[in-house]
């Protein structure tokens, strides 16, 4: 299961295949060779400064002051894209 799971998330999205995965940023530490495989990671709010330094690999700023539940950053060759959900009414 393994192997396969590590084919689809390296390789899946040359052929049309995008995996998409939510990770307790908590529970990270563990996954970091899994993680690794993911070519865009999208971050939400992590209150905890180290943890967001460690993520995010080094300026964990950006993703503390996100507002939790709506606004999501990636980071862009020119840096970190910010953006919200969409209201759904």
């Amino acid at each position: 299961t393994r192997r396969n799971l590590q084919f689809l998330l390296q390789y899946g999205p040359a052929r049309g295949v995008w995996p998409v995965a939510t990770i307790d940023p908590g529970g990270c530490a563990e996954l970091t060779n899994w993680a690794g495989l993911f070519h865009t990671h999208i971050f939400g709010a992590i209150r905890d400064r180290l943890l967001a330094d460690r993520l995010s690999g080094g300026n964990g700023q950006s993703i503390a002051r996100l507002v939790a539940g709506i606004q999501f950053a990636l980071r862009s060759r020119s840096g970190w894209l910010k953006f919200w959900t969409p209201a759904i009414e």
